[in-house]
């Protein structure tokens, strides 16, 4: 269904497999799976219960998998991004262009998910996309809750003409200190579990 392909687009983009697989080709992976573990639970007899357990393991299973690997990259942007804010912030502070600053940024930053996107964006911007279009498939790429209304506002400075080392200021500092209240509320929840 179009559901499926649709929701398996965004969450295989938000994974950053989109290159591996397409959307229709992973639901209809599925399809054989589900049809293979019917007809083999129908075969050892295992009574309906058995069956549904089974088809919803095999329905289930691909989907949950799916969402802690985007799960897992969103948390690893988030620990990545204060980074990032600053030190992009700080290259157009200093006076060099939007595209000098992420190459400094991505110079001095540790691999990970947020720095390949990085890598894109500045690629994009090198080869002469507008930063408005370089910046919108950044956003596409990141469709995080956290990430989008920070890229939608430097898209809105951007249209606007104002000065991206400001936003990108307030937003490390804002960032830096979601990333502090996560932390300690992480640590009053230890003792609990």
């Amino acid at each position: 269904p179009a559901l499926w392909v649709a929701c398996a687009e965004r969450d295989l983009r938000r994974a950053a497999l989109e290159m591996l697989i397409s959307p229709s080709e992973w639901c209809l992976l599925r399809v054989p799976v589900i049809v293979l573990t019917l007809g083999s639970l129908l075969v050892f007899d295992v009574g309906t219960p058995g069956v549904l357990a089974g088809v919803t393991l095999v329905v289930g299973f691909p989907s949950l998998w799916l969402g802690s690997v985007v799960q897992r990259r969103e948390l690893a942007v988030l620990r990545e991004l204060p980074f990032h804010l600053d030190m992009i912030a700080l290259g157009l502070e200093a006076g060099g262009t939007l595209n000098a600053a992420v190459r400094a940024s991505l110079q001095r930053a540790p691999t990970g998910p947020l720095r390949e996107a990085l890598q894109q964006f500045a690629a994009e911007l090198q080869a002469g996309r507008g930063r408005i279009d370089s910046l919108e498939a950044l956003q596409r790429r990141l469709d995080f809750e956290s990430v989008v209304p920070l890229i939608s506002t430097l898209i809105q400075a951007e249209r606007a003409g104002g000065s991206l080392a400001s936003v990108l200021r307030i937003q490390a500092e804002q960032r830096a200190h979601e990333r502090f209240h996560r932390a300690e509320k992480l640590a009053m929840q230890a003792p609990v579990k």
